[in-house]
């Protein structure tokens, strides 16, 4: 009777730590997508008290169109290198050979949209952000920065770095508010920076991955 009571004890014991056990790098990951959720609200609020409402405007313009052509084209290059880089770690083969492909078509698809956007500069400018060529040109530089943002994200999840991973995505909010809210106590009040601190704020969490050689 002791045996059965002891089988259904450790039986039981198993059943919960299965229940209480999370995939790797659950943790990580949600307190960096929760910081950034409450930046974006953060950010918006900075945004409009900074430059008004109306001067905001173009800056919430810039905001929609970047995280729809963003996540969209460079996503599944995330999800590609990511899936690639685990299946070659599982065989014990290095990632060089994905990454260089992964390079190669980003690069290409980086060219490609912001060719479109220069091409198609006067149109944007005019009626999506009132004429504001610095904006204009900051989507520009988003693409560039945002492709290079979903490789190295790519290469944290492929490479089981999760922590990392989280700290990229926590980072890009968190500076953009920090650098948002010095511009705001030091009086700016012109669009123009505050346009190139959203497109440029994902590279301090990218270059602390890379040089501190996390991704090794």
């Amino acid at each position: 009777m002791s045996l059965q009571n002891e089988s259904s004890s450790s039986s039981l014991l198993a059943t919960k730590k299965k229940r209480v056990d999370l995939p790797e790098g659950t943790i990580a990951i949600s307190i960096g997508l929760i910081i950034a959720g409450l930046t974006i609200y953060a950010f918006f609020k900075i945004g409009q008290q900074a430059l008004g409402q109306d001067g905001f405007k173009p800056l919430v313009s810039l905001w929609f169109v970047m995280f729809a052509l963003a996540p969209g084209f460079f996503l599944p290059v995330e999800q590609e290198i990511s899936r690639a880089i685990a299946h070659r770690r599982a065989l014990g083969q290095g990632a060089r050979p994905v990454v260089r492909k992964v390079l190669i078509l980003c690069s290409v698809i980086v060219v490609g949209l912001i060719a479109a956007i220069v091409a198609l500069a006067p149109f944007v400018n005019d009626n999506l952000f009132e004429g504001h060529g610095i904006v204009t040109a900051s989507l520009a530089i988003s693409i560039a920065v945002y492709g290079v943002f979903y490789i190295v994200k790519g290469l944290c999840s492929g490479l089981g770095k999760f922590n990392s991973y989280g700290f990229i995505v926590g980072a890009d909010g968190a500076v953009r508010v920090v650098v948002c809210l010095i511009l705001l106590i030091a009086g700016v009040t012109q669009l123009g920076p505050y346009a190139l601190v959203v497109v440029l704020t994902p590279l301090v969490g990218v270059l602390t991955i890379l040089f501190s050689g996390q991704l090794k």
